[in-house]
């Protein structure tokens, strides 16, 4: 299934992302294997907390930062 996110939105956030996954994800009859490209790699992973997922790959995928040391050295790299 390839989904049609709403980026079209600019209030959309990624719970909203997600929420559209989840949509899919109850209609099937098992649980799917998630692929994220690029920003999915940041959606992927609030859907399947939302509905298990069969597993999740990231696929070029961008990562947030897992703690606030790593927020602040990502942002040093951005900041001149």
């Amino acid at each position: 299934h390839v989904l049609d996110l709403p980026i079209e939105d600019p209030a959309a956030t990624l719970d909203d992302y997600a929420d559209v996954v989840v949509g899919v994800m109850r209609r099937l009859d098992r649980r799917p294997w998630l692929v994220g490209h690029s920003m999915g790699g940041l959606v992927i992973p609030r859907a399947a907390l939302k509905q298990p997922a069969a597993g999740l790959i990231f696929l070029c995928a961008g990562f947030p930062p897992t703690c606030e040391a790593e927020h602040e050295e990502n942002q040093r790299t951005r900041d001149p």
